[in-house]
């Protein structure tokens, strides 16, 4: 019992730490390059950690990494929320 408490326990924390390094990845050169796709662009988030800001801008579906949502509401929610959560004080 102790060791499925251990893991379950764990497993939170993967979560929650994997998504917050998904707010910190930088654009890759290759979402900035549109590559050799030939889709049709679309309009995406990313969060940037040095202005803390969602920045929009155009994805093609070839390349880049996961910082990348599909509305301005997605990214601040998940990216700020992580933000705002991690400057609280360890006694809140």
């Amino acid at each position: 019992m102790k060791f499925l408490l251990a893991l379950f326990f764990n497993s939170i924390i993967l979560v929650s730490s994997e998504r917050s390094s998904v707010c910190n990845l930088r654009h890759s050169a290759s979402s900035i390059f549109p590559g050799l796709c030939f889709r049709k662009d679309y309009s995406a988030w990313s969060y940037d950690v040095d202005t803390d800001r969602c920045l929009e801008f155009h994805y093609n579906g070839c390349g880049g990494n996961d910082n990348r949502f599909f509305t301005m509401e997605q990214c601040t929610e998940i990216c700020k929320n992580e933000k705002d959560e991690a400057e609280k004080p360890s006694w809140w």
